[in-house]
């Protein structure tokens, strides 16, 4: 029988399929992109470089270097044949990854580039120089007299840098412009279309988030009620909500349509790391060293999935498994469901920044330069991990937390059955239950 952490003789874990270090950064990983396709996977590193990786052969292999920038590679993204790298270096690149070539430089922030979104008509930056900007995406158009045009909109108001960011379509979200309602689209020096219902949402250190009108580059609310910066933010899969956390420990959840505050989630110890939503849940991971499920409508935490001895600095919810990377230097799978810890992923020789799952493969990025590749299949036949006999007090709290989580399904049922006889009452409660049962 398998066992969640078992090695092979030469030490390595049983799961660990490969480990790239021939073809290794010289620095630490700093961030991950996948393609549309999920058929190429790009790493950034502190050696200034990033990397692609194929992920549809048997063995990953390096597909190409991309060397320009003058600083670490901090964050990227994906569109088409292109790939988009923002650095420390103050500037983003724009690579056609065909030819590993950089065919254009995007200068205008002062600060390191934190986050990057790319929407094939616009890629949008945060930067700790306390802005973001909408850059022009199809450069072809642009010639070196005037490059200064591929920044388009520049988002001014925070008082400290912006390390999170959401772009909304105007098309999947809709217009909340009432003051100048207009059918037709807008054209941003004849290369590129702006919808009016276009929206960009920045969280920052500042301890606020802000909602921007793409086309206008106007505020239009601030979130405020946080006591500490802002780490990581995301949306429901309606883009109607919004969920904010950070360094004070608390998920904060907003209205989009009017910057207001509809409910705080508290349950963990310390800074929110990262977040992912998964139907009516959202899933978090911490500096104290836990990650936790929630159901969103009523804020309740009715999983906690403990066991990491550092940070949980990200995750990913794939296939009913809840893949965590930590600063322990392992990566670890627990079964979204029941919490229980099945495999635990130990070979990294420094912490883990960054994981993704593609086609029932794990990939882990670590500040030792090595993306490491995991076996995830068939999570689920695995019996529950004990990592350490020794760990039994964290164990008993453990089953203290799973009593107290049953405790809370039975609570939400009983809600279920008391609810109005409305028939908007009874399918927002069921529907909630429905992502507790079955969020695959």
């Amino acid at each position: 029988m398998r066992m969640g952490c078992r090695q092979s003789k030469d030490g390595k874990s049983i799961y660990e399929k490969e480990s790239l270090e021939a073809a290794e950064h010289e620095g630490a990983i700093n961030c991950m992109g996948l393609s549309e396709d999920g058929s190429l996977l790009v790493t950034g590193s502190d050696d200034w470089t990033a990397r692609m990786w194929s992920t549809q052969t048997d063995d990953t292999e390096c597909l190409g270097v991309l060397e320009g920038h003058e600083n670490s590679v901090t964050c990227v993204a994906l569109s088409d044949t292109f790939v988009i790298t923002g650095s420390s270096d103050t500037t983003i690149r724009k690579w056609d990854m065909t030819r590993c070539e950089c065919i254009f430089i995007y200068e205008g922030h002062t600060a390191r580039i934190n986050r990057l979104i790319c929407t094939g008509e616009f890629i949008f930056s945060a930067s700790s120089d306390r802005t973001s900007r909408a850059w022009i995406y199809d450069t072809d158009a642009l010639s070196q007299i005037n490059d200064a045009k591929a920044c388009i909109k520049t988002f001014k108001g925070h008082r400290h840098g912006i390390h999170a960011l959401i772009f909304l379509s105007g098309d999947a979200h809709g217009s909340s412009d009432t003051d100048d309602e207009r059918d037709e689209e807008l054209v941003a020096d004849d290369t590129v279309t702006i919808h009016p219902g276009d929206r960009l949402i920045t969280g920052s250190m500042d301890t606020t988030a802000k909602s921007w009108n793409v086309d206008t580059g106007q505020l239009i609310h601030t979130f405020r009620g946080h006591k500490g910066p802002i780490v990581c933010m995301t949306t429901d899969e309606d883009a109607e909500t919004l969920f904010t956390a950070g360094e004070d420990h608390a998920i904060k959840i907003w209205d989009i349509s009017n910057g207001m505050l509809i409910r705080t989630m508290d349950g963990h110890a310390d800074a929110i790391l990262c977040m992912q939503v998964v139907k009516k849940l959202l899933y978090t991971g911490s500096k104290d060293k836990t990650a936790r499920c929630w159901v969103t409508a009523f804020g309740e935490n009715t999983r906690t999935y403990q066991k990491s001895q550092h940070s949980v600095s990200c995750l990913k919810v794939a296939n009913g498994v809840v893949f965590t990377g930590s600063g322990d230097t392992h990566a670890r799978a627990y079964d979204a469901k029941s919490g229980a810890l099945k495999r635990t992923y130990t070979g990294h020789g420094s912490a883990i920044s960054c994981l993704q799952w593609i086609n029932h493969k794990l990939y882990t990025g670590s500040n030792d330069g090595v993306l490491k590749v995991w076996d995830a299949r068939d999570i689920a036949d695995d019996p529950v991990v004990n990592e350490s006999d020794s760990d039994s007090e964290e164990d008993e709290d453990m089953k203290e937390l799973n009593k107290e989580n049953k405790v809370r399904l039975r609570e939400l049922e009983r809600r279920l059955e008391n609810v109005g006889t409305t028939d908007d009452e009874i399918k927002q409660m069921e529907d909630t239950m429905a992502g507790i049962q079955d969020y695959d």
